[in-house]
């Protein structure tokens, strides 16, 4: 066995072009979560493997040593520009919410009081910006939730386009309303914050549905097939929580604290969801293994 850019190969791929070829592999930039053995697995194959692999790529038989090279690299050369465009992405999204969180946290002023003040003044008016505090708090959970699916979704998508950013740019613009939704609802309780509150986070979950239904209608933005089941599974859950909000929204308009207990039966849609998805797509899972 010899080594061909970091992966053993048999025999018959030590021919001079092959070698040619694999010589390469160490310089090429490759994707986060992918090694140089990974890239070169893509290319290199024994026998009719490697021959089938060339027909797909659409090159001849008899291509030279520096014509694979130049094919190799320019492949390469899209997939690190395709990362790029990933990270960009979602550093950009991370840096958002990030300041999004910073400047929520420093609304959070204490009350003008007198200079000279005694000790249980100070201490009742700290606690009497405990609605605040409860704000910033629910508003942290929330945007932690979003950020955190967000980004562990992110790690399905090997490439961007337009839509895909404008729909995150979007995703983005509603989390951003989180604070002021929660902050109206903590400090003014009622029906219109409570219809508030329910619109922002509707608007969110349903913004992101239409990021996730869009990945999974693209294969080509998708990094595997199992993305695709993922993103499926993501749409069909942000649908669930979205529908939980409108619905709540009505229920506001006859009590506004029924509608704010109404929001847990998020986490039993999301259940919903998912147990509905499972069931669907067992016969699916289950046809392989027969």
């Amino acid at each position: 066995m010899s080594v061909m850019g970091g992966a053993e190969v048999g025999p018959c791929c030590r021919s001079p072009e092959l070698l040619a070829l694999a010589r390469c592999y160490p310089l090429m930039p490759v994707r986060r979560n992918e090694s140089t053995q990974a890239l070169a697995a893509c290319l290199v194959f024994d026998g009719a493997r490697w021959h089938k692999q060339r027909r797909c790529r659409g090159l001849e038989t008899g291509e030279s040593a520096m014509e694979l090279r130049e094919h190799a690299i320019d492949a390469a050369r899209e997939r690190e520009l395709d990362a790029r465009a990933v990270d960009r992405l979602v550093f950009f999204s991370d840096a958002v919410i990030a300041i999004i969180i910073t400047l929520m946290v420093l609304e959070v002023r204490l009350p003008v009081l007198p200079e000279h003040v005694g000790e249980a003044e100070v201490l009742r008016a700290i606690l009497a910006l405990w609605p605040k505090y409860l704000a910033v708090v629910l508003s942290y959970l929330v945007i932690g939730l979003f950020w955190t699916l967000h980004h562990r979704r992110f790690n399905w998508v090997r490439r961007v386009d337009a839509t895909l950013v404008w729909l995150n740019l979007l995703y983005l613009l509603a989390i951003a309303c989180v604070p002021f939704a929660t902050s109206l609802t903590a400090e003014h309780p009622g029906r219109t914050s409570t219809i508030v509150y329910a619109g922002v986070l509707g608007l969110a979950t349903m913004i992101s549905a239409l990021l996730w239904r869009h990945v999974g209608r693209r294969p080509e933005i998708m990094a595997s097939a199992t993305a695709s089941r993922e993103m499926h599974l993501a749409t069909l859950m942000s649908v669930a929580s979205a529908g939980v909000f409108v619905v709540s929204i009505g229920v506001a308009f006859s009590s506004s604290n029924l509608a704010q207990y109404f929001w847990v039966l998020v986490f039993f849609a999301n259940r919903a969801a998912r147990y509905a998805y499972d069931w669907r797509h067992a016969g699916d899972r289950a046809a392989p293994d027969a």
